[in-house]
Protein backbone atom coordinates (compact mmCIF):
# COMPACT_ATOMS: atom_id res chain seq x y z
CA UNK A 1 0.00 0.00 0.00
CA UNK A 2 1.67 3.31 -1.05
CA UNK A 3 2.18 5.97 1.62
CA UNK A 4 0.09 9.10 1.07
CA UNK A 5 0.49 12.60 2.47
CA UNK A 6 -2.04 15.38 1.87
CA UNK A 7 -0.11 18.38 0.53
CA UNK A 8 -2.92 20.74 -0.35
CA UNK A 9 -6.69 20.63 0.13
CA UNK A 10 -8.67 22.76 -2.30
CA UNK A 11 -12.26 23.53 -3.16
CA UNK A 12 -12.19 21.37 -6.29
CA UNK A 13 -8.99 19.31 -5.97
CA UNK A 14 -6.75 17.68 -3.37
CA UNK A 15 -3.03 17.11 -3.91
CA UNK A 16 -1.23 14.14 -2.33
CA UNK A 17 2.38 13.05 -2.22
CA UNK A 18 2.68 9.29 -2.77
CA UNK A 19 5.73 7.15 -2.02
CA UNK A 20 5.85 3.95 -4.04
CA UNK A 21 8.90 1.64 -4.28
CA UNK A 22 11.32 4.45 -3.39
CA UNK A 23 9.72 6.71 -5.99
CA UNK A 24 7.68 9.86 -5.31
CA UNK A 25 4.53 10.76 -7.22
CA UNK A 26 1.97 13.55 -7.15
CA UNK A 27 -1.64 12.41 -7.03
CA UNK A 28 -4.20 15.07 -7.82
CA UNK A 29 -7.79 14.10 -7.04
CA UNK A 30 -10.47 16.08 -8.89
CA UNK A 31 -14.17 16.39 -8.19
CA UNK A 32 -14.81 16.96 -11.90
CA UNK A 33 -13.82 14.36 -14.52
CA UNK A 34 -13.69 16.86 -17.40
CA UNK A 35 -11.24 19.10 -15.53
CA UNK A 36 -9.07 16.06 -14.73
CA UNK A 37 -8.93 15.15 -18.43
CA UNK A 38 -8.06 18.73 -19.40
CA UNK A 39 -5.31 18.85 -16.76
CA UNK A 40 -3.84 15.55 -18.01
CA UNK A 41 -3.85 16.72 -21.63
CA UNK A 42 -2.20 20.09 -20.92
CA UNK A 43 0.32 18.65 -18.45
CA UNK A 44 1.49 16.05 -20.97
CA UNK A 45 1.62 18.73 -23.66
CA UNK A 46 4.07 20.82 -21.59
CA UNK A 47 5.95 18.09 -19.70
CA UNK A 48 6.06 14.81 -21.64
CA UNK A 49 9.18 13.89 -19.65
CA UNK A 50 6.95 13.70 -16.53
CA UNK A 51 3.95 11.82 -17.97
CA UNK A 52 0.62 12.13 -16.17
CA UNK A 53 -1.83 9.24 -16.14
CA UNK A 54 -5.55 9.34 -15.41
CA UNK A 55 -6.82 6.85 -12.84
CA UNK A 56 -10.55 6.14 -12.61
CA UNK A 57 -11.22 9.25 -14.68
CA UNK A 58 -10.74 11.79 -11.86
CA UNK A 59 -7.30 11.09 -10.38
CA UNK A 60 -4.11 12.32 -12.01
CA UNK A 61 -0.83 10.61 -11.14
CA UNK A 62 2.55 11.94 -12.28
CA UNK A 63 6.18 11.95 -11.07
CA UNK A 64 6.79 14.34 -8.18
CA UNK A 65 8.76 17.48 -9.05
CA UNK A 66 10.99 18.88 -6.30
CA UNK A 67 10.33 22.56 -6.87
CA UNK A 68 9.26 25.63 -4.90
CA UNK A 69 6.45 28.12 -5.60
CA UNK A 70 7.86 31.32 -7.08
CA UNK A 71 7.55 33.48 -3.96
CA UNK A 72 9.69 30.99 -2.00
CA UNK A 73 12.50 31.13 -4.57
CA UNK A 74 15.44 33.42 -3.72
CA UNK A 75 15.06 36.26 -6.22
CA UNK A 76 18.62 37.51 -5.52
CA UNK A 77 19.92 34.43 -7.31
CA UNK A 78 18.14 35.60 -10.46
CA UNK A 79 19.79 39.02 -10.41
CA UNK A 80 21.98 37.26 -12.95
CA UNK A 81 21.13 38.38 -16.51
CA UNK A 82 21.47 34.97 -18.12
CA UNK A 83 19.53 33.09 -15.44
CA UNK A 84 16.68 35.60 -15.42
CA UNK A 85 16.37 35.74 -19.20
CA UNK A 86 16.42 31.95 -19.52
CA UNK A 87 13.79 31.64 -16.81
CA UNK A 88 11.47 34.21 -18.43
CA UNK A 89 11.88 32.73 -21.91
CA UNK A 90 11.09 29.24 -20.57
CA UNK A 91 8.00 30.42 -18.67
CA UNK A 92 6.58 32.37 -21.60
CA UNK A 93 7.49 29.52 -23.94
CA UNK A 94 5.26 27.26 -21.85
CA UNK A 95 2.44 29.81 -21.98
CA UNK A 96 2.84 30.01 -25.77
CA UNK A 97 2.54 26.21 -26.05
CA UNK A 98 -0.82 26.38 -24.27
CA UNK A 99 -1.98 29.16 -26.59
CA UNK A 100 -0.92 27.28 -29.72
CA UNK A 101 -2.93 24.31 -28.44
CA UNK A 102 -5.98 26.59 -28.24
CA UNK A 103 -6.02 27.25 -24.47
CA UNK A 104 -5.52 30.20 -22.14
CA UNK A 105 -4.14 29.29 -18.71
CA UNK A 106 -6.24 32.05 -17.10
CA UNK A 107 -4.99 31.47 -13.55
CA UNK A 108 -1.34 32.53 -13.63
CA UNK A 109 -0.07 33.59 -10.22
CA UNK A 110 3.11 32.94 -8.19
CA UNK A 111 1.68 29.76 -6.59
CA UNK A 112 1.30 28.25 -10.06
CA UNK A 113 4.89 28.93 -11.11
CA UNK A 114 7.42 26.47 -9.67
CA UNK A 115 11.22 26.62 -9.84
CA UNK A 116 13.48 23.64 -9.02
CA UNK A 117 17.04 23.56 -7.66
CA UNK A 118 18.50 23.62 -11.18
CA UNK A 119 16.49 26.82 -11.90
CA UNK A 120 14.07 25.09 -14.26
CA UNK A 121 10.64 26.68 -14.23
CA UNK A 122 7.25 24.92 -14.45
CA UNK A 123 3.87 26.49 -15.07
CA UNK A 124 1.30 24.28 -13.34
CA UNK A 125 -2.40 23.92 -12.48
CA UNK A 126 -4.59 23.98 -15.56
CA UNK A 127 -7.94 23.59 -13.78
CA UNK A 128 -9.16 27.02 -14.94
CA UNK A 129 -7.65 26.80 -18.44
CA UNK A 130 -10.07 28.07 -21.09
CA UNK A 131 -10.43 26.63 -24.61
CA UNK A 132 -10.32 29.86 -26.65
CA UNK A 133 -12.92 28.58 -29.13
CA UNK A 134 -15.41 28.00 -26.30
CA UNK A 135 -15.15 31.31 -24.41
CA UNK A 136 -18.69 32.47 -23.76
CA UNK A 137 -19.68 36.14 -23.79
CA UNK A 138 -21.98 35.56 -20.80
CA UNK A 139 -19.93 33.29 -18.49
CA UNK A 140 -18.24 34.87 -15.46
CA UNK A 141 -14.88 33.10 -15.35
CA UNK A 142 -12.88 33.04 -12.08
CA UNK A 143 -9.63 35.01 -12.10
CA UNK A 144 -6.62 35.31 -9.75
CA UNK A 145 -6.96 38.15 -7.25
CA UNK A 146 -4.23 40.83 -7.51
CA UNK A 147 -2.84 39.48 -10.81
CA UNK A 148 -5.68 39.64 -13.36
CA UNK A 149 -6.35 42.51 -15.81
CA UNK A 150 -9.46 44.64 -16.19
CA UNK A 151 -11.09 42.47 -18.87
CA UNK A 152 -11.22 39.55 -16.40
CA UNK A 153 -12.50 41.63 -13.46
CA UNK A 154 -15.28 43.24 -15.51
CA UNK A 155 -15.96 39.94 -17.34
CA UNK A 156 -15.55 41.63 -20.73
CA UNK A 157 -15.00 38.25 -22.37
CA UNK A 158 -14.71 39.61 -25.90
CA UNK A 159 -11.51 41.37 -24.70
CA UNK A 160 -9.96 38.20 -23.22
CA UNK A 161 -7.03 36.72 -25.12
CA UNK A 162 -3.32 35.78 -24.99
CA UNK A 163 -2.57 39.27 -23.63
CA UNK A 164 -4.59 38.40 -20.51
CA UNK A 165 -2.21 35.51 -19.66
CA UNK A 166 0.80 37.73 -20.44
CA UNK A 167 -0.58 40.33 -18.02
CA UNK A 168 -0.99 37.79 -15.19
CA UNK A 169 2.47 36.33 -15.76
CA UNK A 170 4.11 39.78 -15.72
CA UNK A 171 2.27 40.76 -12.52
CA UNK A 172 3.50 37.52 -10.89
CA UNK A 173 7.10 38.13 -12.02
CA UNK A 174 6.95 41.72 -10.75
CA UNK A 175 5.73 40.55 -7.34
CA UNK A 176 8.58 38.07 -7.10
CA UNK A 177 11.43 40.21 -8.46
CA UNK A 178 10.58 43.30 -6.39
CA UNK A 179 9.34 41.49 -3.27
CA UNK A 180 6.25 43.72 -3.25
CA UNK A 181 2.77 42.88 -4.46
CA UNK A 182 1.84 45.16 -7.40
CA UNK A 183 -1.62 45.40 -5.83
CA UNK A 184 -2.09 45.69 -2.02
CA UNK A 185 -4.09 42.70 -0.78
CA UNK A 186 -4.81 43.57 2.85
CA UNK A 187 -8.27 45.04 2.16
CA UNK A 188 -10.49 43.28 -0.41
CA UNK A 189 -12.41 46.43 -1.44
CA UNK A 190 -9.29 48.58 -1.79
CA UNK A 191 -7.46 45.72 -3.51
CA UNK A 192 -10.14 45.44 -6.19
CA UNK A 193 -10.06 49.21 -6.78
CA UNK A 194 -6.24 49.15 -6.97
CA UNK A 195 -6.32 46.17 -9.34
CA UNK A 196 -8.84 47.85 -11.63
CA UNK A 197 -6.70 50.98 -11.87
CA UNK A 198 -3.26 49.38 -11.74
CA UNK A 199 -0.75 51.31 -13.87
CA UNK A 200 2.80 50.14 -14.32
CA UNK A 201 5.46 52.56 -13.09
CA UNK A 202 9.10 52.19 -14.14
CA UNK A 203 11.25 50.35 -11.60
CA UNK A 204 14.87 51.41 -11.07
CA UNK A 205 15.89 47.73 -10.78
CA UNK A 206 15.08 47.14 -14.44
CA UNK A 207 16.69 48.34 -17.64
CA UNK A 208 14.90 50.94 -19.76
CA UNK A 209 13.91 48.27 -22.31
CA UNK A 210 12.52 45.86 -19.70
CA UNK A 211 10.50 48.71 -18.16
CA UNK A 212 9.08 49.42 -21.63
CA UNK A 213 8.19 45.72 -22.05
CA UNK A 214 6.35 45.63 -18.71
CA UNK A 215 4.60 48.92 -19.48
CA UNK A 216 3.27 47.54 -22.77
CA UNK A 217 2.29 44.14 -21.32
CA UNK A 218 0.46 45.75 -18.38
CA UNK A 219 -1.39 48.53 -20.19
CA UNK A 220 -4.78 49.34 -18.64
CA UNK A 221 -7.37 52.11 -18.83
CA UNK A 222 -7.54 54.54 -15.91
CA UNK A 223 -11.04 54.81 -14.47
CA UNK A 224 -11.25 58.22 -12.82
CA UNK A 225 -14.71 57.48 -11.45
CA UNK A 226 -16.10 54.35 -9.76
CA UNK A 227 -17.19 51.75 -12.36
CA UNK A 228 -20.91 52.15 -11.59
CA UNK A 229 -20.71 55.68 -13.05
CA UNK A 230 -19.99 54.22 -16.51
CA UNK A 231 -22.25 52.49 -19.00
CA UNK A 232 -21.24 48.90 -19.82
CA UNK A 233 -20.57 49.89 -23.44
CA UNK A 234 -18.21 52.64 -22.25
CA UNK A 235 -16.29 50.18 -20.04
CA UNK A 236 -15.98 47.72 -22.94
CA UNK A 237 -14.72 50.46 -25.26
CA UNK A 238 -12.07 51.69 -22.78
CA UNK A 239 -10.83 48.18 -21.97
CA UNK A 240 -10.62 47.09 -25.62
CA UNK A 241 -8.66 50.27 -26.44
CA UNK A 242 -6.15 49.44 -23.68
CA UNK A 243 -5.94 45.76 -24.65
CA UNK A 244 -5.11 46.75 -28.24
CA UNK A 245 -1.99 48.52 -26.95
CA UNK A 246 -0.60 45.35 -25.27
CA UNK A 247 1.39 42.51 -26.85
CA UNK A 248 -1.03 40.62 -29.09
CA UNK A 249 0.76 37.28 -28.72
CA UNK A 250 3.35 35.59 -26.52
CA UNK A 251 5.55 35.39 -29.61
CA UNK A 252 5.60 39.21 -29.73
CA UNK A 253 6.48 39.33 -26.04
CA UNK A 254 9.30 36.79 -26.45
CA UNK A 255 10.68 38.72 -29.43
CA UNK A 256 10.79 41.89 -27.30
CA UNK A 257 12.62 39.99 -24.53
CA UNK A 258 15.16 38.59 -27.01
CA UNK A 259 15.80 42.09 -28.34
CA UNK A 260 16.49 43.33 -24.81
CA UNK A 261 20.30 43.53 -24.35
CA UNK A 262 19.99 44.03 -20.59
CA UNK A 263 17.05 43.17 -18.35
CA UNK A 264 18.43 44.69 -15.16
CA UNK A 265 19.86 48.03 -14.14
CA UNK A 266 23.06 46.52 -12.75
CA UNK A 267 23.96 49.51 -10.57
CA UNK A 268 20.63 49.51 -8.73
CA UNK A 269 20.43 45.70 -8.54
CA UNK A 270 23.89 45.58 -6.91
CA UNK A 271 22.80 48.26 -4.44
CA UNK A 272 19.71 46.21 -3.56
CA UNK A 273 21.84 43.07 -3.27
CA UNK A 274 24.31 44.67 -0.81
CA UNK A 275 21.56 46.30 1.26
CA UNK A 276 20.03 42.82 1.67
CA UNK A 277 23.24 41.55 3.28
CA UNK A 278 23.62 44.67 5.44
CA UNK A 279 20.14 44.15 6.86
CA UNK A 280 20.94 40.48 7.40
CA UNK A 281 24.05 41.38 9.42
CA UNK A 282 22.11 43.94 11.46
CA UNK A 283 19.56 41.31 12.48
CA UNK A 284 22.42 39.17 13.77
Amino acid sequence: MPLQKLIRKGKFTNLYLIREKNEKYALKVFKNHAIAQKEAFLWNLLYPEFPANLIEGHQLKRPWINAKPLMKVDRKKFYNENLLKEMLLTLFGQIEKLHLAGYLHFDIKPEHILVDSSNKVYLIDFSNALPVSEISTEEKYPYPTCYAPQECIFHINKAIGPWSDIFMACMSILHWLTGESPVPNDNPVFSLHAQLNFQYRSNTMFSKKLNQIFEKALKQHIFFRPPHHYEKTEIEKFIIEAVNQRFATVSDFIEALNNCDYLLNRKNVQSDFFSFFKNLLKRR
